[in-house]
């Protein structure tokens, strides 16, 4: 919660004195990750969570918009696997992975089309950091839990979006679009994690 309070104070304070430009967006978002590595997490999973953003436009036609965002997401991926040949020989167990998914996102929009266009589509970059929390459990189908771990930290984060804003009323518009990033985890979880992300919200201008 300090994070985004801190998030919200700094985009507050960056923004012009043209207030009318300051926006805040409550966020809906699909979120899947994925992590290719065999020995890692297998956190192949999607789930719908919430998120918020915050951030000001710039130029003629606001074609600029800089913001930051936040969201909080926790995936849990389980699967079926039997080991043959090797301990424990044979025996059939389930692992569940999951994996905490906090991104805290500065993002640069270049949105197309005249202020006065209802539907402005835009493409962009983002930065960030990522707060991640992996935890594996494996147990077997008939006996206790044969092993628990789990690690954290916070990885750099990168990746591109893409999306459409279309003004509904004066200073409340709708913001729909699609994220995907890397996020440098591979010590934690054997492999960078990348999420897909699809989300939509409702942005109020002040």
């Amino acid at each position: 919660m300090t994070r985004v309070i801190v998030v919200i104070a700094v985009a507050l304070a960056v923004a012009p004195g043209a207030r009318a430009d300051v926006y805040i967006r409550p966020l809906v978002e699909h979120v899947s990750a994925t992590n290719v590595s065999v020995d890692g997490p297998k956190t192949d999973a999607s789930r719908f969570c919430g998120g918020i953003a915050v951030g000001c436009c710039f130029g003629g036609n606001d074609e600029v918009d800089l913001g930051l965002e936040f969201s909080s997401c926790k995936l849990t991926a389980p699967s079926y696997e039997t080991y043959s040949g090797k301990y424990p020989y044979g025996r059939s167990f389930q692992n569940t992975d999951s994996l905490q998914i906090q991104p805290y996102l500065a993002t640069g929009r270049y949105r197309f089309g005249s202020k006065a266009t209802r539907a402005r589509p835009y493409a962009g970059l983002v930065v960030g950091l990522t707060d991640l929390t992996a935890h594996s459990i494996a147990k077997g189908t008939n006996s206790p839990t044969m092993t628990d771990s789990s690690g954290s930290g916070t990885y750099v984060t990168v990746g591109g979006l893409v999306g459409i804003q279309i003004r509904l009323i004066e200073q409340v518009d709708l913001d729909v679009g699609y994220r995907y990033c890397q996020i440098s985890s591979s010590h934690l979880t054997a492999a960078n994690v990348n999420t897909s992300v699809a989300y939509a919200g409702i942005g109020f201008r002040f």
